[in-house]
């Protein structure tokens, strides 16, 4: 089944049915927010422990060091996510 056929699909069912999976897809994104940001948690606490991440009271050398360690977003929040 495809992407498309399931956007189909839905779009026949009956409306209580659309709002259930709504519900349903709602709680899967946060849930898959809340696991991504345990994930990144869990890398911040290694990279501390690691010495990677250090103290600074200097805000450009702050401002800096975000922008050395920033990339951008490559993957979908719901990528764990089923179709059947």
């Amino acid at each position: 089944m495809t992407f498309l056929d399931l956007v189909e699909e839905v779009r026949h069912r009956p409306v209580e049915e659309m709002e259930e999976l709504k519900h349903v897809l709602d709680h899967e994104l946060i849930e898959a927010e809340r696991d991504r940001l345990y994930l990144d948690h869990l890398e911040s606490v290694s990279e501390w422990e690691s010495g990677k991440l250090k103290p600074t009271s200097d805000i450009e050398e702050f401002l800096r060091s975000l922008d050395e360690g920033w990339k951008p977003e490559t993957s979908s929040p719901i990528s764990g996510l089923e179709l059947v």
